[in-house]
């Protein structure tokens, strides 16, 4: 009769209906060769597979290249301790129980030892085959709902993603709602100050929007929003904040972006949603919009208030213009850079597209 370790009897077969050892791959650590061969007989008896270990050193690299469904570890092993083999486990390899094995004496206190190296639990010796098993199946049922829980985790997770998506998205224009991100706006501007990086805004606005909403349908004003949407995402980085500012505003923050490279983003997307076939209940209508674009270069100390007060004052002379523009507001200059402003200020259409100004 083997004996697993001192005086364990593993030479009982399990019974019928019990799954018991059948093909379990158990690990086994020990630092003494004579129990860790008998323990290895008796595993055998019990239909396991044993892959033995005599220090730490040998046991991780058998975690790194077999697949054990369990590990007993003698309490003493050398090399890597019971608590770096414990520790590695339930790092890299997760679902596999790690079970401590401590000799019976007196003073130790096997508990104590199973909190100290967190292993899953802990056997004194001599253990008997249905301690073994009954052990095995106990753990692999804790593995089974720990990994049910973290799948349900993961679920759980997705969920609160999804809704928090929703929260954050305006269902009837498809744009993030302004009030979510305003902090976020904010210490974004301040960010730009603090390292010195260009961050730009774009203030887009429906041209003529209450004559035009008034045509529409509740159907046909969501479709506007929606090209309007594609618009925009079609152009932009993904960096970029496009925002339902208002009703018939739409704010975009450009982060790392100067004002040049600002204007030419606004420049493609007034050209692009200006392509766009109107609905047929607008008539002789024109669906447009107007885009001012204010930067961190504006002004020595920007805040994201003074940048929207002139991006709003850009917008209002857009409407003298006629709407379907990009208004483009300068930052502070020299007396030699003013005199370049009206030098440029003469040429036709600025100096983008035919429909883009500075101001």
């Amino acid at each position: 009769m083997s004996n697993f370790g001192d005086g364990t009897n593993c030479a009982k077969l399990p019974k019928k209906g019990q799954k018991g050892m059948i093909d379990k791959r158990i690990l086994l650590v020990d630092p003494i060769s004579r129990r860790l061969k008998e323990a290895a007989k008796g595993l055998k008896k019990l239909r396991a597979i044993p892959l033995m270990a005599k220090d730490g050193n040998e046991a991780l690299h058998l975690l790194e290249t077999e697949d054990p469904d369990l590990i007993l570890c003698d309490s003493s092993v050398r090399g890597h301790s019971s608590l770096e083999l414990c520790d590695y486990v339930h790092e890299f390899v997760h679902a596999v129980p790690f079970v401590l094995l401590v000799d019976k004496k007196p003073g130790v206190d096997p508990e104590k030892l199973r909190v100290e190296s967190g292993a899953d639990a802990v056997l004194t010796r001599p253990v008997n085959a249905d301690q073994l098993i009954n052990l095995t199946q106990l753990l692999n049922r804790i593995a089974e709902l720990k990994n049910r829980l973290k799948h349900l985790e993961d679920e759980n997770k997705s969920l609160r993603e999804g809704m928090r998506q929703k929260n954050m998205i305006d269902p009837s224009t498809g744009f993030y709602r302004f009030v979510l991100f305003r902090e976020v706006i904010v210490l974004e501007v301040k960010k730009a100050k603090r390292y010195e990086y260009p961050l730009s805004i774009l203030l887009m606005a429906f041209d003529n929007f209450q004559q035009v909403s008034g045509y529409l349908t509740m159907v046909q004003r969501k479709a506007m929003y929606s090209l309007s949407h594609r618009a925009v995402t079609a152009v932009i980085r993904d960096i970029d904040i496009p925002l339902l500012f208002a009703e018939e505003k739409i704010l975009i923050v450009l982060p790392h972006t100067a004002l040049d490279g600002a204007a030419i983003v606004a420049d493609r997307i007034r050209d692009q949603i200006v392509g766009f076939e109107p609905p047929k209940s607008l008539a002789n209508l024109k669906l447009s919009v107007s885009i001012s674009v204010a930067s961190t270069e504006n002004e020595e100390s920007p805040t994201f208030g003074s940048m929207i007060k002139a991006a709003m004052r850009a917008l209002k002379e857009a409407e003298i213009k006629g709407g379907d523009v990009v208004l483009v507001c300068r930052p502070s200059q020299s007396a030699d850079d003013k005199k370049n402003k009206q030098d440029s200020d003469n040429e036709p259409g600025g100096k983008l597209g035919p429909r883009t100004y500075f101001v």
